[in-house]
């Protein structure tokens, strides 16, 4: 009957004028037929993966992020918590040994407690960071309702 088409014609003259556009639709396919017809603007689409179709996963918002600037610092602050697991968990002191022994590698562990709940704590805003930009940067956010009403948009 249109609707769709009528809706994308809407978008493109809104994006036309330089706005920036949020459309809803009420299920995944929906907007994911949406997504089909504005494929040529800066889209991204807010929905769980799982959810949306293969052809549209493209413009999820988990692969837009995964290949913007941020998902580089977001790499290497993961790459240094791995590290700093895996430091942690080798971290042992032997059978027998002293209590300044036991003491240094206890001190040594809480250090590197620390650093992680650091680096977990930078990693949390740098993906909040990249996840703003991204949909700072889209012409057209498109979502189900209850997508729209997710904490990306906040």
């Amino acid at each position: 009957t249109g609707k769709t088409t009528t809706v994308v014609e809407c978008i493109h003259q809104l994006v036309g004028r330089g706005l920036k556009v949020l459309a809803c639709a009420g299920s995944n396919i929906a907007v994911d037929n949406m997504c089909e017809k504005l494929g040529h603007l800066r889209i991204v689409r807010i929905g769980h993966p799982a959810r949306i179709l293969p052809q549209i996963v493209r413009h999820s918002l988990d692969s837009v992020v995964r290949s913007s600037d941020g998902a580089e610092v977001t790499k290497a602050i993961r790459e240094d918590l791995n590290k700093a697991y895996t430091a942690m968990t080798k971290l042992k002191y032997s059978r027998g040994a002293s209590r300044e022994e036991k003491a240094g590698v206890r001190a040594e562990k809480n250090s590197l407690y620390s650093e992680a709940k650091q680096l977990r704590r930078e990693l949390r805003d740098a993906e909040k960071q990249a996840v703003s930009r991204t949909v700072a940067n889209a012409q057209v956010v498109l979502a189900t309702c209850a997508g729209a009403a997710g904490r990306e948009l906040r």
